[in-house]
């Protein structure tokens, strides 16, 4: 299982996103994982990105994902 979330002090996390997606849909045996992204997260002012990249026959895929969504569903609320 791989988490990630791409670093924001240089503005250039977009880009980070979008090639580690690309390197991602490029290899060869990428059927074998499951991919979930989250997007422009976390406050208003900084976008951010992430993904979670899990094998499907991991025992708890299901609630890797699961638990996954809920962290991306709290990372866009916004803050008060």
């Amino acid at each position: 299982m791989l988490l990630y979330i791409c670093a924001t002090g240089d503005g250039m996390q977009k880009y980070r996103f979008h090639l580690f997606l690309r390197w991602f849909n490029t290899y060869e045996h990428r059927d074998l994982y499951e991919i979930r992204t989250v997007e422009d997260v976390m406050d208003d002012k900084t976008p951010n990105y992430g993904a979670i990249i899990v094998e499907k026959t991991h025992p708890d895929l299901e609630l890797i994902l699961a638990r996954f969504d809920e962290l991306a569903a709290f990372l866009k609320k916004p803050i008060v």
